[in-house]
């Protein structure tokens, strides 16, 4: 067995066992059985020649872990028209791109499609709203959304998103 062919299989496995160790996980990506549907429907397949669900569904089923670093897994909607097309009702497309788009953010790819989120995030976090304007929450309610968020994790994962971002955008200058 060479060098390269063990790294590519012991990159797979960790790839497939971070898939499903998320808490979204749930597919059965050997169930699928590439009809093509999700791609017929797909509004990004349309618009973006590159994303295309069923190749993306063989590259994790081919355990590829460069799949985290491929820019295509940016461009889908979460419309899941792919979902209600798929023949097999194990396979949540949608779901596997936010875990994709997760497992990618972690090793520091992606960061630059956070760029506009971010702010948005952060306007969640500190005022329980999507708005850059006042709050128009009432405060008990407000303390339950920061209550919540801070159960959740996303307050950390939003801080830890925004350094790495700081980090990657002084590492360009």
């Amino acid at each position: 067995m060479t060098a390269d062919k063990t790294r590519k299989e012991e990159g797979a496995t960790s790839l497939l066992n971070a898939i499903n160790q998320h808490p979204l996980a749930g597919n059965d990506y050997l169930a699928c059985i590439q009809c093509g549907r999700c791609v017929g429907s797909c509004p990004a397949a349309k618009v973006s020649e590159k994303f295309n669900m069923r190749v993306i569904n063989q590259r994790i089923i081919e355990n590829d872990t460069t799949l985290l670093a491929d820019e295509t897994i940016w461009d889908c909607f979460y419309c899941q028209s792919c979902v209600n097309l798929c023949p097999r009702d194990n396979i949540d497309s949608y779901k596997t791109i936010l875990i994709l788009r997760d497992l990618a953010l972690d090793q520091g790819h992606g960061l630059q499609h956070m760029k506009n989120i971010l702010p948005i995030m952060r306007w969640y976090i500190e005022k329980g709203v999507l708005t850059d304007g006042p709050s128009w929450m009432e405060p008990r309610a407000l303390d339950e959304v920061r209550k919540i968020n801070e159960i959740t994790g996303l307050n950390e994962r939003v801080h830890g998103l925004e350094q790495k971002l700081r980090k990657a955008s002084a590492a360009k200058e």
